[in-house]
């Protein structure tokens, strides 16, 4: 695994875009910059093992280097599921591909809006929906509301934002903070947060419980929390 120092490098800033060189760090990267982030695989596998009607399929939309992907196949390997990462960075979907050669698994290069789906028994957003438009998320949500057969889950976790000023800023703080002891340096910390603005594009956990309730989610849960960070499970 090699370390991220993308934002060590001086050059010219530009908007953050799953590149090459990104792809070539982003383990250490989402480790170190996303907190509990592996706890989110670890239920990410939990849920495909309990909620995961056996003969269907699971999509991870936005799967990057497929750690969702194996934390779901780890979770309904004996279900005979398909699995189906989708990611629109190419090189992404090659080293995923390269990287995890399981039964039942396939990567595909496309957008996480508009790939077709169905008899999903999970659907996984893992830090996915935060890049999407804000304009194009309630559809893309409704897709996948209508992909899923009754009883089937959606994963969703998410950077949020609180809608408490005072709040959001401690929180703010709290994330550097734990970056800080990542061993990220302020200006690495500072680049990468230029590079995200209007990239990421985080909502409150209220605009997600809702957007979701109203596309036709009947048990949506608010699963972990870990600092500005939470994941929820939405049942059909």
């Amino acid at each position: 695994m090699s370390r991220d120092e993308i934002f060590v490098e001086d050059g010219e800033r530009k908007p953050f875009e799953f590149s090459q060189k990104v792809v070539g760090v982003f383990e250490d990267m989402i480790r170190r910059s996303v907190p509990g982030y592996g706890l989110t695989l670890t239920a990410i596998e939990a849920v495909a093992g309990r909620d995961v009607p056996a003969g269907t399929r699971i999509y991870d939309l936005g799967s990057s280097l497929g750690a969702g992907v194996e934390a779901a196949w780890q979770g309904a390997r004996d279900k005979n599921v398909e699995i189906h990462g989708i990611d629109n960075s190419a090189p992404m979907v090659a080293r995923a591909s390269e990287l995890l050669d399981l039964p039942g698994v396939s990567f595909h290069e496309g957008d996480a809006v508009t790939w077709p789906m169905e008899n999903a028994g999970l659907i996984i957003l893992n830090f996915t929906l935060q890049f999407v438009p804000l304009a194009e998320r309630f559809a893309l949500l409704e897709r996948c509301h209508r992909a899923l057969v009754p009883g089937g889950v959606l994963f969703l976790s998410e950077k949020f934002i609180s809608p408490d000023p005072a709040d959001e800023d401690w929180l703010r703080e709290i994330h550097w903070q734990f970056k800080r002891q990542q061993g990220y340096s302020e200006l690495e910390i500072a680049r990468k947060r230029d590079s995200l603005e209007k990239v990421l594009i985080p909502e409150t956990p209220a605009d997600h419980q809702s957007r979701l309730e109203q596309v036709g989610f009947t048990q949506v849960t608010q699963l972990l929390q870990c600092l500005n960070f939470a994941s929820w499970v939405a049942k059909k």
